[in-house]
């Protein structure tokens, strides 16, 4: 139940024993005036009259119209007791009209609650499918985005490695030329060596033939001399 239902509920509850309580004092304020003058009756025809009266010991003559006031207040209390349950059942059936009422209301909000849960269950069964899809999805994309990563590394490395190896061959390229350009300068100089030392070689042999020349022309000379002092002279 409904906080609202049930305070609305109470209300018009204590207004239904409200307006009862109201009426029943009514009636019973006719009651206490009814019995006021019973009670007047009865202090007029003397109590003991009464209850031979009462008794059925006594049978009224001038004052018969004493008894028979009492009798019609006794029928008209009769009456009203008669108005006081028809007042009771009428507000028992109206607090039953009320809580039928108000439980009918209860029943259909708690329907209307029962469908809102039902909705809400759907819409999250959707969302939670939804969220399903979206994680297959992303769980693709992020699979596809990896093997796309794989394959642009896999070219990266294979791109550093060949640039490796040609940085490799161009290094050893140059090792090789430059082992040949010092090779040929070696060569250069041991040809320049041996030329020099040839040029050399060719120096001493000549100063030694020139010695050898000198020295021949003095031996010349001197067998020369050597013969002419050997000479008569004329």
């Amino acid at each position: 139940m409904g906080i609202y239902d049930s305070i609305d509920n109470k209300l018009r509850n204590l207004r239904s024993k409200h307006d009862e309580v109201v009426k029943v004092d009514g009636i019973r304020a006719e009651m206490q005036e009814v019995n006021d003058a019973i009670r007047e009756q009865i202090y007029l025809i003397g109590q003991f009259y009464w209850q031979k009266y009462f008794d059925g010991e006594y049978a009224p003559g001038e004052d018969k119209v004493f008894f028979d006031e009492i009798d019609r207040c006794n029928e008209e209390i009769r009456h009203l007791m008669n108005k006081v349950e028809d007042c009771k059942v009428e507000g028992l059936t109206e607090r039953e009209t009320i809580d039928y009422a108000t439980n009918s209301r209860i029943e259909q909000r708690m329907a209307e609650a029962e469908e809102r849960r039902r909705l809400r269950a759907e819409d999250k069964e959707r969302r939670n499918i939804e969220k399903e899809h979206l994680r297959i999805e992303k769980a693709e994309r992020r699979r596809v985005q990896k093997e796309e990563n794989d394959r642009i590394a896999k070219e990266k490395a294979i791109e550093r490695a060949l640039e490796k190896e040609r940085l490799a061959a161009e290094k050893a390229a140059r090792k090789v030329e430059k082992d040949r350009i010092a090779a040929e300068k070696a060569a250069e100089r041991e040809a320049e060596k041996e030329r020099l030392a040839a040029e050399k070689a060719a120096k001493k042999a000549h100063i030694a033939a020139e010695k050898a020349e000198k020295a021949r022309a003095e031996a010349e000379a001197l067998a020369g001399s050597t013969e002419d002092d050997g000479q008569p002279k004329g």
